[in-house]
């Protein structure tokens, strides 16, 4: 592999890149047992004594070695895996020791880990995810998947030769995979995935993401809400959102182009594209959602010849007077030869109305969800102009 004094006697193992890369930068690779640790306090440094069990590069004549590690043992470890990947070792552990021979004196390169720690089976888990950060996130904002393995585990999976590869899998909302990928482990035993690096992985929803690792695995969920900063009407309708759920910013409103494209314009907008039929449909009040608590419709005709000025004719009735629960939707139909709009005067905070065109035969209904007065007239014609009064159901 290119190792220069490799003797692994299993040559042919599939070690990980992360614990082989060390054997490059050290002159000396060892298994070995703590025997005693001394802690250097005024020099910062910690001394081992080693018993070698097995030389792993450039074998030597002598069974133990007196080693040299830069720092103390810290008093806890806010990361449990730290405990078993750092070279913080006690008497009596078992470990795997990269060392670096510098005026005759060997240092323990930070790389070292244990193997065995006495009195313990193993750490609480091998796989000990730090990331990602939290479990809701707006779109765009940055998505990390990361975290950190147990470096004795790595090597024993590659010392007999099964995989030892790091996977992540990310499955949508409908379960598919939409991520899968071999992770590359650092040599401390770290991860990271950046789940945003490509555009169409920012679709708002729910994911779930799982790492796995030789026989076991970990993962969790997370979610992405909608930035309308970036999230543009036909990217919400190619993402399979329906029409009618499109999100605008606020103060605009939805709304369907004659071609069937969602846009998201303001309201005076509407109605002048209405007037030019640029505009199908659209979507305005209270999110855009129906109110489903009418049980009775109002009617409004457009009489025939309305369309003409000099015949005074005008929408019958003119005012209309509803309840909310009761009979609050009304429903206008066309009369005339000539097709017409319903618009309201005013954008009433949200809970104003625009038709589309209504051809002759055609009626469109509106439902009412809030009390007030809404005045309203017609494009092109806007002598034709009505009033309809929503009472609050006061049961």
């Amino acid at each position: 592999m290119g190792f220069t004094g490799l003797i692994i006697p299993y040559a042919h193992a599939e070690l990980d890149q992360s614990i082989l890369e060390p054997f490059n930068n050290n002159d000396l690779v060892i298994i070995g047992k703590i025997i005693q640790v001394k802690t250097l306090v005024s020099e910062n440094k910690t001394e081992y004594n080693i018993q070698v069990d097995e030389y792993l590069k450039k074998k030597k004549s002598f069974d133990m070695i007196t080693a040299i590690l830069d720092g103390i043992r810290p008093s806890d470890f806010s990361n449990p895996l730290d405990y078993f990947n750092k070279p913080y070792f006690e008497e009596g552990n078992q470990v795997l020791v990269y060392l670096k021979e510098e005026k005759g004196i060997y240092k323990v390169s930070p790389y070292s880990f244990t193997v065995v720690k006495k009195g313990f089976a193993g750490p609480p888990t091998v796989i000990w995810p730090t990331g990602p950060s939290k479990n809701y996130f707006s779109q765009g904002d940055e998505i990390i998947i990361s975290g950190v393995i147990e470096k004795a585990y790595l090597y024993q999976l590659g010392k007999s030769e099964e995989d030892s590869n790091l996977y992540l899998v990310i499955l949508n909302e409908k379960d598919e995979s939409i991520v899968s990928e071999k992770l590359t482990v650092g040599l401390d035993g770290s991860y990271k995935f950046p789940f945003q690096r490509k555009g169409e992985l920012r679709i708002p929803g729910t994911y779930s993401w799982e790492i796995q690792f030789g026989h076991t695995s970990g993962g969790g969920e997370f979610a992405i809400d909608p930035n309308l900063e970036i999230w543009s009407p036909l990217k919400q309708l190619k993402s399979g959102i329906p029409m009618e759920e499109i999100k605008c910013k606020e103060s605009l409103i939805l709304v369907q182009k004659y071609n069937g494209m969602p846009a998201c314009v303001k309201y005076q907008s509407a109605i002048t594209l209405t007037g030019r039929n640029w505009i199908k449909s659209f979507w305005i009040g209270a999110s855009g959602e129906e109110i489903a608590n009418s049980t009775g419709i109002v009617d409004v005709t457009i009489p025939l010849g309305s369309s003409n000025p000099d015949t005074g004719k005008n929408y019958e009735p003119s005012i209309v007077t509803i309840v909310l629960g009761i009979n609050n939707t009304v429903r206008w139909t066309q009369h005339d030869e000539v097709a017409s709009t319903v618009i309201s005067n005013h954008d009433y905070d949200g809970y104003g109305f625009v038709s589309p065109h209504l051809f002759p035969g055609y009626n469109w209904s509106h439902t009412f969800t809030k009390p007030g007065v809404y005045e309203y007239h017609s494009m092109p014609h806007p002598w034709k102009y009505g009033k309809i009064i929503v009472l609050d159901n006061e049961k």
